[in-house]
């Protein structure tokens, strides 16, 4: 192998064999660059797509707030005759404050019909919420056997953007 000739051979021989993966290596570099954008573009795609989506959300957001409206004195007042007709055992009286009515009795043996008049006062007027701020059934503050505080009031949801 001293011979130059020889030499030169046999690096040609070894070149030709290793062109044959050359010559595969570039078109495979060349499609996994290709791939590496793709992959690349797509991810960024939907990130900017997901951060996009979140703005319009926190944008379009709608708060919901609940309106509680009371009811005025004559709307109290139509309400005590209306119970005071159907339930004369049970004395029904606008309250101080003129916001609420007071249900009372005078003797505990009428504490059926002051029962069954709570428990139809709900279905008065449809959308009217009544809410009890006290009930009492013995050893009362005002010395009555049973009483109890009522307010109405009507709800409304309204939505804001």
């Amino acid at each position: 192998m001293s011979n130059p000739i020889e030499k030169a051979k046999s690096n040609v021989l070894l070149l030709s064999k290793l062109s044959k993966y050359i010559n595969y290596s570039a078109p495979i570099c060349v499609l996994l660059a290709a791939g590496s954008v793709y992959y690349a573009t797509t991810q960024l795609h939907d990130f900017l797509n997901v951060g996009a989506k979140s703005i319009a959300v926190e944008q379009n957001k709608a708060t919901q707030v609940i309106n509680k409206v009371g009811l005025d004195e004559a709307s109290y007042k139509e309400i005590i005759n209306v119970l005071s007709l159907n339930n004369p055992a049970v004395h029904v009286a606008l309250n101080e404050d003129h916001n609420s009515i007071d249900v009372s009795l005078s003797s505990a043996e009428h504490l059926t019909e002051w029962v069954y008049l709570l428990s139809t006062l709900q279905s008065y007027r449809p959308g009217l919420i009544w809410k009890a701020s006290m009930i009492c059934l013995n050893n009362c503050k005002s010395k009555l056997p049973v009483e109890a505080q009522l307010t109405a009031y009507s709800q409304a949801i309204t939505t804001k953007k």
